[in-house]
């Protein structure tokens, strides 16, 4: 009984293949194409087709017994097609007839295939785009009579149509537009998108951003802090520090327009969108002739500068805000981009803005007063958001001669209201703070010749921060502004002499004029001081490479006079030259060795002075200020640099070793919290001396690694005691250590920063008040002779990219700080009048964050 069971499931298990077989077997027609496809997947080769040549054509036969040399037999004996093989990989399939025209587009110097450039068929309405093994295909028109190619890296090409009988692809060398670019040595640094050049210099790539670590998504300025020697000292975005110095010495351009703010929450969302952002390029040292001010940095962000023929768009949102952007051509030869942000942070509270809302207005009067007091009925409420809008024009007017219009907007709006129950009285008032960064500019690119070329650009850029406080307790009013506005214009040209050597050469002007207005109505008081400072530059420097490229080196000087025509108070005026020498040095050994010597001068007339506490409400307390060679001098500073590279089989090792001075520095501006706060217009400088070392393994799905900062920075204060002592913002070690994983369509990363504490001042525990001076002060240990304890982060971020409704699209989450540690990131002390006690301040780190995002793209 058991042996016919199984016999019987037996023969209903085979009837049932066989059936399934016929079934198959009645089923196996298919289109030529999906036999194309099979044999595609099987053997991991892409064939290149017009749909035209293959349209009706079926196929029986099956891939299962073919090898690929039989699938190619077929297609040309059996179907009539003709087949040929490009590489390894690529084939292009076309009729074999009389009267097809067929192209492979190929780079003249290194023969790699040419992909998307738009081939037209003059005397036609057929146009084609290259494919990615650099083929084309038209069939026969009597009306044609040449075809016209286009692609933005290379020279336009004109060909006579030539008719293949049997089919055969000619070959077509284009050749490159030339525009002189540093060569880049390393790719992927860190991350996708994150390059750095033989010059040692930094670029980063948004759009091709890969992951790091607490990062939803990119963002210009917090990318620039994964880099070595670059922080922040007090856990926010913009305001960074290089190398030991402050926020105002970097020199921030967008569109080769000079920023003046350059975050969102004050300071702690960067204010440049991403997704149109096509470069930043970061100098810590070695800067080109042309940049001017910024002594401890450079940064130049610049949007996408190609033409498109079609629509670039895409949008999203995140725990903060909601942006879109576009770049759209207009006409032929004209595209627009355009980009909007805006915060619904005055309509939604999330918990990310409640961690930033902490963060950036802890010790402020809105904190103070953000929890009602029951004994006076104090009630509070904040109203707060950013926005940001920005436009180019891009317009290639003719092959050679490029204007590019760029205008940008972002500010930042915060409006709260006290109200007060006092006496049976509701005494209501409202304060607000706003702040502005305006620009515009407009940029002239010229080839005149295959040697010879210019760069015009010209830009104005304007700057607001305003605010007003008002009191429920008594009627006083306080205004403040500060107002910024520079026109500027500079002229850039250069001429390849031969071809392993470059001469630069230019003119630069600008007018930078500042303005701080103060008006209390008790005790009645009213400032106005407009500062205004002219510079005028000459540069040239020479680019050479030598010994089979092996070495490559940039020697520049620039001149700079600056002028001040009789605007300060004291009806004084200054003039001044400054010569400033810039060098970069790099030479590559064999085996994947180099090493680099950078070294530079340079100088800055603005800078931003630390007001007092409760001045802009106690949130923004820098204002900017124009150097007058009396209290405020010219800030200058020198550097050098010599570091040693590898970089061989996804392994990057770097360590470089520098020394910084800075002069020109004041009490007034590096933000001191103790007696020297008092003593505002003390001159100093300060010296940095330190290493920086990064080791980076890379693969196709992941990187990993550790980098280690030293930095020891001095102030030197003459009329102080004592003389010497550690800067405000000296941070001796700094260690990071990240890694990234790219899993199919995920993106996961880790990170792990630790640094020493900085150092603060502490009252005199054997008498910490002066009782002798009205009002009572505080009595103040040695400068900067405390040190908090080690700061300890871990993020870790997590990305998916997929497709919705036929859309690139993308979600983000993100983690900072995710043992939720707030950690002291300054302390200070003041006295409370009205106890006579000692407050302990301490401004703390972010507690845990979370973000969230979600992006299309089409």
């Amino acid at each position: 009984m058991t042996n016919i069971k199984t016999n019987l499931v037996f023969l209903l298990f085979f009837c049932n293949c066989f059936l399934y077989a016929q079934e198959q077997k009645k089923e196996n027609t298919q289109s030529l194409r999906e036999f194309i496809r099979e044999v595609e997947n099987k053997f991991s080769v892409k064939f290149s087709f017009s749909d035209s040549s293959i349209q009706g054509m079926q196929s029986k036969d099956t891939i299962q017994t073919l090898n690929l040399e039989k699938a190619i037999y077929l297609l040309q004996n059996k179907y009539g097609l003709k087949v040929q093989k490009l590489n390894e990989r690529y084939y292009v399939i076309h009729p074999s007839g009389i009267g097809s025209i067929c192209g492979i587009l190929r780079n003249s110097k290194s023969n790699k295939p040419i992909f998307g450039a738009s081939i037209k068929l003059l005397g036609t309405q057929q146009g084609r785009v290259s494919k990615r093994d650099g083929s084309f295909y038209f069939q026969k028109t009597e009306n044609a009579t040449e075809i016209k190619i286009k692609h933005l890296g290379y020279k336009p090409a004109s060909i006579s149509i030539s008719y293949t009988p049997n089919g055969d692809c000619i070959e077509i060398a284009m050749e490159e537009r030339v525009y002189q670019l540093t060569e880049v040595v390393v790719s992927d640094y860190l991350t996708k998108g994150i390059r750095q050049s033989n010059s040692g210099f930094i670029q980063i790539k948004p759009n091709q951003f890969g992951s790091l670590p607490g990062l939803a998504e990119p963002d210009v300025l917090q990318i620039i802090q994964a880099l070595p020697g670059i922080k922040s000292i007090d856990e926010t975005v913009s305001d960074i520090n290089i190398r030991g110095g402050t926020n105002d010495q970097n020199l921030v351009l967008w569109n080769g327009i000079k920023m003046y703010q350059t975050g969102h929450f004050f300071g702690l969302i960067s204010a440049f969108n991403p997704y149109l952002t096509n470069t930043v390029t970061i100098f810590k040292n070695g800067t080109p002739v042309q940049y001017t001010d910024g002594v401890s940095s450079t940064i130049a962000i610049d949007t996408k500068d190609k033409l498109n023929d079609h629509l670039y768009a895409g949008g999203g949102f995140n725990m903060l805000a909601a942006d879109v952007f576009a770049q759209f051509p207009l006409w032929e030869n004209v595209n627009l981009q355009l980009s909007a942000r805006r915060s619904y942070t005055d309509l939604w509270r999330s918990p990310t803005y409640k961690t930033f809302f902490n963060k950036a207005f802890q010790d402020t009067k809105i904190s103070i007063v953000n929890t009602p007091d029951s004994e006076e009925g104090l009630i509070n409420q904040e109203r707060f958001y950013y926005q940001d809008l920005s436009a180019k024009l891009l317009w290639d007017i003719h092959p050679k001669h490029r204007i590019r219009l760029s205008a940008i907007q972002l500010g930042n709006v915060l409006n709260y209201t006290e109200q007060l129950q006092k006496d049976g009285r509701l005494l209501s008032t409202n304060s607000n703070l706003t702040q502005n960064q305006a620009g515009v500019g407009i940029q002239v690119k010229s080839k005149w010749s295959d040697v010879f070329w210019t760069t015009a650009n010209a830009y104005y850029s304007k700057f607001n921060l305003d605010a007003n406080n008002r009191s429920p307790y008594t009627d006083m009013v306080l205004f403040q502004d500060n107002e910024v506005s520079e026109t500027a214009a500079t002229l850039d040209a250069n001429w390849q002499w031969k071809e392993a050597v470059k001469i630069q050469f230019g003119i630069h002007a600008s007018e930078t004029a500042i303005v701080n207005f103060t008006d209390i109505n008790r005790p009645k008081y009213k400032s106005y001081i407009k500062d205004v400072v002219r510079q005028y530059a000459a540069f040239a420097a020479l680019d050479f490479r030598a010994f089979d490229r092996r070495l490559t080196g940039n020697i520049g000087l620039r001149t700079n006079y600056y002028n001040n025509p009789n605007s300060f108070d004291d009806g004084k005026s200054f003039n001044e030259w400054l010569f400033e020498p810039r060098l970069r040095l790099t030479y590559k050994f064999y085996g994947g060795f180099a090493i680099q010597a950078k070294a530079e001068k340079k100088s800055q007339v603005a800078n931003q002075i630390i007001d007092l506490e409760q001045n802009f409400l106690g949130i923004e307390k820098r204002r900017w200020t124009l150097a007058d060679e009396n209290q405020l001098p010219i800030t200058k500073s020198r550097q050098l640099a010599l570091g040693f590279l590898y970089n061989q089989k996804g392994w990057y090792t770097a360590v470089e070793g520098f020394t910084k001075k800075v002069d020109g520095i004041t009490t007034a501006n590096q933000g001191f919290i103790n007696e020297d706060q008092f003593e505002i217009w003390h001159q100093g400088n300060y010296t940095v001396s330190g290493l920086e070392f990064l080791i980076n393994k890379k693969s196709e799905f992941h990187s990993s690694w550790l980098s280690y900062a030293y930095n020891r920075n001095t102030y030197t204060f003459e009329d102080l005691n004592p003389k010497q002592f550690p800067n405000n913002l000296e941070i001796e070690h700094q260690l990071t250590l990240g890694t990234t994983y790219n899993i199919a369509a995920f993106k996961l990363g880790f990170g792990l920063l630790w640094r020493s504490g900085r150092a603060y001042t502490e009252p005199d525990p054997q008498n910490p008040i002066d009782f002798r001076k009205i009002p009572n002060q505080l009595v103040y240990q040695p400068t900067n002779s405390s040190t908090l304890p080690a700061y300890l982060r871990l993020d870790t971020s997590l990305s998916y990219e997929f497709d919705f409704w036929k859309l690139k699209s993308s979600i983000g989450l993100s983690l900072l700080n995710l043992l939720n540690d707030k950690q002291a990131l300054n302390i200070y002390y003041r006295l409370d009048e009205s106890t006579g006690s000692i407050e302990k301040i301490e401004r703390l780190s972010l507690g845990i964050t979370p973000n969230f995002s979600f992006r299309v793209t089409f």
